[in-house]
């Protein structure tokens, strides 16, 4: 491989673009039928900077970003310590395609999380349709204005290097 890179600097070129689009492929499929899981626990509580109590996830204001992968699904295990409401997590930009009870929204798609031990945590399970940027947010008694936000950001690797060369970056 070193002596075509070295005589032939534009098939050097092809081929790194070659091993990138394998690679991307590669790792799709690996991911395909997977399920990515993870943990928000929501709580009220002081935040350093903020007056009064706000309403965090995973202990911050906004919460973690969730990294996703496009056709993956994800399982997000939401526990309620929130210690006098209930609460619950809409899924902003995420098509619900088959599971509208993951939506979020009280009243049309699911009862809230209580705060009661034992029946204070659900667990939201989806698949994101496409790729992007988008957000949670809290969808139950003034808690996004509180603090319960966070940002959605889902890759699509076997269309990423399509996206690099839409902006110019090799």
């Amino acid at each position: 491989w070193h002596s075509l890179y070295h005589h032939h600097p534009k098939k050097k070129k092809q081929m790194d673009g070659f091993v990138l689009v394998l690679t991307l492929f590669t790792a799709a499929l690996l991911w395909k039928g997977k399920t990515s899981e993870t943990t928000l626990i929501v709580r009220r509580q002081f935040v350093k900077g903020l007056q009064g109590l706000r309403v965090t996830v995973n202990g911050s204001s906004p919460g973690p970003v969730l990294r996703l992968q496009k056709d993956v699904t994800v399982s997000i295990l939401v526990v309620n310590e929130i210690f006098d409401d209930a609460t619950a997590i809409h899924w902003h930009g995420m098509t619900q395609f088959k599971t509208p009870y993951n939506d979020g929204s009280i009243g049309n798609a699911q009862c809230p999380i209580t705060n009661v031990v034992g029946s204070n945590n659900m667990v939201y399970k989806f698949t994101p349709q496409s790729a992007g940027t988008f957000w949670y947010h809290g969808h139950y008694n003034e808690q996004y204005p509180d603090g319960l936000v966070g940002a959605i950001i889902v890759n699509d690797f076997l269309n990423e290097k399509k996206i690099y060369q839409t902006f110019g970056v090799t």
